[in-house]
């Protein structure tokens, strides 16, 4: 399976070139590979919101310190960080 970069996808998009995305990942412990194969998007200020799951894969370790560097590139971007209260009910809008 060819592997591309979030930068050469994104990029591929010229039709939509001035619509901002939103961007979910969801790859098992690999986030911070994945938004680092981003960087373009994600300065750019077209990325309106990132959804990333912080699971297990980041609770200690060596991919703990690549969540925390990602986390910090996301806050350099300008990207808020919030997190859903524990057993919080589902919010409808």
């Amino acid at each position: 399976m060819p592997v591309v970069t979030l930068d050469g996808a994104i990029g591929d998009l010229r039709r939509y070139a001035e619509r901002r995305i939103v961007l979910k990942i969801d790859a098992e412990g690999f986030e911070p590979n994945i938004n680092a194969g981003a960087m373009s998007p994600l300065n750019s200020g077209r990325v309106a919101l990132v959804v990333w799951e912080c699971g297990e894969a980041f609770a200690a370790g060596g991919r703990h310190a690549a969540m925390a560097h990602m986390a910090g590139f996301l806050s350099d971007c300008g990207f808020r960080h919030l997190r859903p209260a524990a057993n919080a009910a589902p919010t409808v809008l």
